[in-house]
């Protein structure tokens, strides 16, 4: 649960206070609980040396149980299916602006870029076509300097 306390300023704006709360813990939650179990399977497979690849999926099978790799793998279409329907919310809110917000990115926005990062990450995933907006925001949102 986010539980993170909030600083004002650039990345948290009074004006959208409690929905920008709220979008955060979606993204920390819901979305990454989806978008890691795409990316995890082939993560691992890159790891080098058997003990290294073994103690990380001795960790992820301590959270979710023994066999969740391989249990990972075997729902990849329904995973990505439930990633992008998740993703689809912001697909339709970056169609009228710049960033989550409005024309300044906020920490969901940052919050939301790694999670897409880590999506994405060495072309394990790519976003599809029906998330045009979605690109266009991330490839903005990489060149952005305060």
């Amino acid at each position: 649960m986010w539980t993170r306390p909030l600083a004002r300023g650039k990345l948290f704006s009074q004006k959208n206070e409690g929905l920008h709360e709220i979008l955060i813990e979606f993204i920390e939650n819901d979305l990454e609980l989806t978008t890691f179990k795409l990316v995890d399977p082939y993560y691992l497979d890159t790891i080098e040396g058997l003990a290294n690849r073994v103690h990380t999926i001795r960790h992820k099978e301590r959270r979710f149980g023994a066999g969740c790799v391989d249990q990972w793998r075997k729902q990849r279409v329904e995973l990505r299916i439930e990633a992008d329907r998740l993703l689809s919310r912001f697909e339709s809110i970056l169609a009228g602006s710049d960033y989550l917000f409005g024309d300044t990115p906020v920490y969901a926005d940052f919050a939301l870029f790694g999670i897409v990062g880590n999506l994405t990450y060495r072309g394990f995933n790519e976003l599809g076509p029906e998330q045009e907006n979605l690109k266009q925001w991330y490839y903005r949102l990489a060149a952005f300097r305060y």
